[in-house]
């Protein structure tokens, strides 16, 4: 069932390419010809009606929808649906690729027309690679828009039976649903021999109250820090690659937002999962014991039904890994950062671009809101810096908008941060209460000015880190900086953070910020490092913008 709806999916997207590449054909003709003929002649642009493409433009068709379509299907293009950021850059990557074997046959196979040699126009292929992109993109959310409204009649729809509730089950399904395609139907507990299973999930914790983060220090999840992914895409919600990286994902959901009906428990698994005819089973029980999971795919297996799993943070220990052969011996070695040579070099241009142009759009805007703001809610200084450790423990000067009172870093307070951190790295920290949910930070530090909770709220504090970026201490997207007595307590597995510039955002910032604990903080920081790609920066960047402005950091 599942099988053969997403082969008519495919079917369906590699129909609405082909007519998107022809349209986009159709539009480079108009601009190219239609335009100059008309204009010259007339004054004024005329758009032919009709098939205007003549020979042996008209056979150039028979050669470019096959090549976009291998191009396309070889990127991944007809396979399960991936993020749109993602789908984006691969259909941005197929249109350069065609385009340029499309150009080099041109030159190669010249088409003789009376006593002339012909050659394809090259304005008309530039225009052509920009409206293929265009059409393509297009055409593809038209599609998804289609396909959702039929599905969400109860055709072709895909139903998930959830195993394991809480939070982290409500977000999924909450995603999932959004996707179009999807209906989760409801949940199963696990039956009462598997009590083993830990029902809280990474993030939520159960105690006390918390000594927190500030201006006076960095440590684990900095409590202002600026934004910022859980299993996704092609596994549970959007993984960012095969393996998934914890995906870009922030706050659990309210349970209220998204109800999961309990349908029995799971010793009822494949009974259930033929009654209300389900295509797949999820599991969102991450800390769950192994032969618990075995069980369950057993039985997934044995319904025929399609089995998909929420990983433990800490079962990434083995993307860390890489295996080589020498002499057919096999030798397993750490694996290192890929933000190196040109890597290194396309993310500091990135980094550059993207920086500037946000300052000229903020300094006149925002950042002059916030000195005023600042300035008139008492008479410190408009900024405060403090000394962070940065790419291969150099020492710099890191830059806020200053949001405590004048003082807030003196002795006694870093002290106190001093022992939080120390008993936060060795996983002996107690969370605070914030509005229901276990954060790693305090929730009412009198310290922090009016003015200053309101940037904090908004993380209008971090932005002057923009200039610690065009200067090349820090990038846009890293693990965030901490302070020299942070150091003191991390373990050697803890320096790996160092490999790479620190970020104003990154992974683990949208993945849960201040509801993580240093060791998962640590494993979301290490996957970012070894699985980078200028992609997945956008997508945490894009995210970050999403968590900042709808407050689903916490």
């Amino acid at each position: 069932m599942r099988e053969g709806r997403l082969r008519t999916q495919a079917l369906a997207l590699a129909l609405c390419d082909a007519l998107m590449v022809v349209l986009a054909m159709q539009i480079a003709w108009w601009v190219r010809f239609d335009l100059n003929a008309w204009s010259a002649d007339h004054g004024y642009w005329h758009i032919s009606v009709g098939w205007t493409p003549k020979y042996p433009y008209f056979v150039a068709v028979f050669v470019t929808l096959p090549l976009f379509w291998l191009i396309l299907r070889e990127l991944g293009l007809y396979d399960a649906p991936e993020s749109r950021v993602g789908e984006f850059f691969r259909i941005c990557a197929a249109t350069l690729v065609s385009c340029v074997l499309l150009a080099a046959l041109s030159f190669a196979i010249r088409t003789q027309q009376v006593d002339q040699q012909f050659q394809y126009s090259r304005a008309y292929s530039i225009v052509f690679f920009f409206a293929a992109i265009l059409c393509l993109v297009s055409g593809r959310w038209l599609l998804r828009i289609m396909l959702r409204a039929i599905t969400r009649t109860g055709i072709g729809e895909n139903r998930i039976l959830f195993v394991g509730d809480g939070p982290l089950a409500h977000e999924l399904a909450r995603a999932l649903d959004a996707m179009g395609a999807n209906r989760v139907i409801g949940t199963l507990n696990v039956r009462s021999q598997e009590s083993g299973v830990r029902s809280q999930e990474p993030g939520v914790r159960s105690q006390g109250s918390g000594v927190p983060h500030g201006d006076c220090g960095a440590g684990g999840p900095p409590a202002n820090c600026s934004a910022g992914v859980s299993p996704a895409d092609g596994g549970t919600p959007p993984p960012c690659g095969a393996g998934g990286p914890p995906a870009l994902s922030s706050s659990a959901a309210d349970p209220t937002q998204f109800p999961l009906p309990v349908l029995g428990d799971t010793s009822q698994l494949s009974a259930l999962a033929a009654q209300h005819a389900c295509d797949e089973v999820v599991v969102v029980l991450p800390n769950a014991p192994k032969e618990t999971l075995r069980e369950l795919a057993e039985d997934c297996y044995r319904a025929q039904v399609r089995f998909r799993m929420v990983p433990d943070v800490y079962d990434m220990l083995l993307d860390h890994m890489n295996l080589t052969l020498v002499a057919d011996i096999p030798l397993l070695g750490m694996r290192g950062s890929r933000i190196e040579g040109v890597n290194f070099l396309f993310k500091r241009i990135f980094d550059i671009v993207v920086s500037f142009a946000l300052l000229v759009l903020l300094v006149p805007t925002v950042f002059l809101a916030a000195v005023i703001a600042v300035k008139l809610s008492d008479r410190g200084p408009i900024f405060y810096y403090q000394e962070r450790i940065g790419y291969r423990r150099r020492r710099f000067r890191f830059w806020k908008f200053r949001s405590m009172r004048v003082g807030a870093d003196k002795d006694e307070n870093v002290q106190e941060h001093k022992n939080y951190l120390k008993k936060y790295i060795a996983g002996e920290a107690e969370g605070a209460d914030s509005r229901g949910k276990i954060v790693y930070k305090i929730t009412q530090d009198p310290r922090i000015t009016r003015v200053g909770r309101f940037l904090r709220q908004f993380s209008i504090d971090e932005l002057p880190q923009l200039w610690n970026v065009l200067k090349g201490e820090m990038s846009l997207i890293g693990p965030r900086p901490p302070v020299a007595y942070e150091v003191e307590n991390y373990r050697p597995i803890h320096l790996r953070r160092f490999e790479v510039l620190p970020g104003i955002s990154g992974l683990w910032q949208v993945s849960g910020r201040n509801r993580l604990t240093f060791e998962e903080m640590v494993k979301l920081d290490l996957y970012y490092i070894e699985n980078w790609s200028l992609e997945l920066d956008v997508r945490i960047l894009f995210k970050t913008v999403s968590v900042v402005l709808f407050h689903r950091a916490y």
